[in-house]
């Protein structure tokens, strides 16, 4: 590990903000927004206001609770500058519209196979290409830099 990480986890000043959208087992549906809320309400702000230093890392979502999409117009081209993040790829023939088309991006049921995309990691997503991207990497919370670029077919 080098020295700027190990002063960071040894500093007590530090905080990391992870959140975790879940409502299994939940009694009231919208629980799951709980992350978004938080950070709405200002709580990342306020922590630097103490003194904190702050790093938002994120939500971990599972991937049952995400929807693979997909784009008519345009391929994603994706390069991982920092970090890494999962991505679910499914073939979108024969699946059934979750969300209808519009402004081109199409959502499908969740689902796919999990590709690893580490850092310096470049792909290329075709319409044909069903994905669901943002999923960290394991389930385990990390940050991580990308560009995506949009390019006209």
């Amino acid at each position: 590990m080098d020295d700027s990480k190990d002063r960071y986890l040894n500093d007590k000043r530090n905080i990391d903000i992870i959140g975790v959208q879940i409502d299994f087992g939940a009694s009231r549906k919208g629980v799951a927004m709980g992350p978004l809320a938080i950070r709405y309400a200002g709580l990342a702000p306020d922590l630097r206001a103490m003194g904190y230093k702050v790093r938002d890392k994120g939500d971990i979502i599972p991937p049952e609770d995400g929807m693979i999409e997909a784009h008519r117009k345009y391929a994603d081209m994706q390069i991982m500058l920092d970090g890494g993040e999962s991505v679910y790829y499914r073939c979108i023939d024969g699946l059934a519209e979750a969300v209808p088309y519009k402004d081109d991006i199409v959502f499908y049921e969740n689902g796919g196979q999990p590709l690893a995309v580490p850092k310096g990691t470049f792909y290329i997503v075709l319409p044909q290409d069903g994905h669901m991207p943002c999923r960290h990497i394991n389930g385990q919370p990390g940050s991580y830099r990308k560009i995506v670029l949009k390019v006209r077919l």
